[in-house]
């Protein structure tokens, strides 16, 4: 145990003092997972719930980081781990190199208590990692088995929407314990493919479901009034100005009917989601639309360009890679199969990729943007659980 290790970079120091360069190795990164979870369940205990986040400090590229997070979380699963924000131990998983092995190297905290393990996998000869200059980085923060609709994370709380309600969770330590859950009833039968959304201005907070829309608080006591409304969406602002757009009640998209700001209301053609790219002051507006592609339009609603090969999700958020905004958007699939998520920004009047993939364990059901990160939810097919993630995009020095 080192128990005065600090920071990712003291763990690498560690791990190069700890791991001498001719240390056996496993044949590949998948051997090398398990050996870590291994590791990792020895520490934590049976049956223990893991917090996991990963940072990149070798010169593999993005693409290999998520091939090890893959195998790391599914090594887990297999030693009887659970995997959540709430767990009591955390787990940071470094990706690594020495002279001649990759290594995955965890700094395993429970209470108190610390300790860094670790495992090699050998180096393809001549191997050269594919590098880039931005990526995606997502960590599991939940999961649970009822549908998450949507996520927000206002001071110290963490707000769940799901077709029940609205779930609130404190932070105690490591842990979200949950404080109060604010029931909703549906004004009718909620469609099978529901969608919702949380719009949060401070402590107060809009919930936003087909037909329904609620207004309440976290303080002082979390609070909540729903009624039976066709009130427009908050859906995404840019330049201080908010898109807000009407959901058709009985199905799962946008009727069409939008408004910017105070502008007079506009008729688009039905669509899932909306983004903004571009310049803040003049943004262009995104729309993954029902028929399949995304149009980009300007503020006039002018079509500059269709997209196809997107999915239904889309959501802009702001970094501090190439132009300050970039769109992140979904794979085409179907409920059926797994997905993933891309990057990209508006350049020479096209939507140009700027991240690698990141690929998830089932069908993304929501991904809304809030201001540096997304909140993003997906079904693992496997587990049948809906596992929520937080979403930024970094960049490489």
């Amino acid at each position: 145990m080192i128990a005065a290790v600090k920071g990712w970079h003291a763990v690498l120091a560690a791990a190069c003092i700890l791991v001498p360069a001719k240390a056996q190795a496993a044949d590949d990164v998948a051997g090398a997972a398990r050996e870590l979870a291994a590791k990792t369940a020895l520490f934590a205990g049976a049956g223990a719930t893991v917090s996991t986040s990963y940072r990149n400090l070798s010169p593999l590229g993005p693409a290999q980081l998520e091939q090890a997070r893959a195998s790391f979380e599914a090594a887990l699963r297999q030693v009887g781990m659970r995997l959540g924000q709430g767990g009591a131990v955390e787990a940071q998983v470094s990706l690594a190199e020495n002279g001649s092995q990759y290594l995955l190297i965890a700094d395993l905290r429970k209470g108190d208590d610390r300790q860094v393990a670790m495992a090699a996998w050998k180096r393809s000869p001549g191997a050269k990692p594919a590098g880039s200059a931005a990526w995606i980085e997502r960590k599991v923060v939940w999961e649970q088995e009822e549908q998450v609709l949507d996520a927000a994370f206002p001071g110290d709380a963490m707000v769940l929407l799901t077709p029940s309600g609205v779930s609130v969770y404190a932070k105690r330590g490591d842990q979200w314990e949950p404080r109060q859950v604010l029931r909703i009833a549906p004004s009718r039968h909620w469609p099978r493919d529901l969608r919702g959304h949380l719009s949060f201005q401070g402590p107060s907070f809009r919930a936003f479901l087909p037909g329904v829309t609620c207004k309440g608080a976290l303080e002082p006591e979390p609070a909540i009034d729903c009624r039976a409304a066709d009130d427009p969406w908050s859906v995404e602002s840019a330049g201080g100005a908010a898109l807000s757009a009407y959901f058709a009640p009985e199905r799962n998209y946008f009727d069409g009917r939008l408004s910017v700001g105070n502008a007079p209301l506009r008729y688009v053609p039905p669509f899932y989601s909306a983004a903004a790219t571009g310049d803040p002051r003049q943004p262009l507006w995104l729309l993954a639309l029902v028929n399949g592609k995304t149009q980009v339009v300007d503020g006039g609603f002018n079509v500059l360009a269709e997209i196809a090969g997107w999915g239904s999700d889309i959501a802009a958020i702001e970094t501090r890679c190439g132009s300050g905004n970039q769109v992140l958007a979904t794979q085409s699939s179907d409920a059926t199969e797994t997905d993933a998520i891309q990057s990209y920004t508006w350049k020479d009047r096209s939507m140009a990729a700027v991240t690698r993939t990141v690929t998830f364990p089932g069908p993304v059901t929501a991904l809304w943007a809030r201001g540096a990160e997304a909140v993003a939810v997906a079904r693992d097919l496997e587990a049948g659980k809906y596992v929520l993630y937080v979403l930024t995009v970094a960049c490489g020095e």
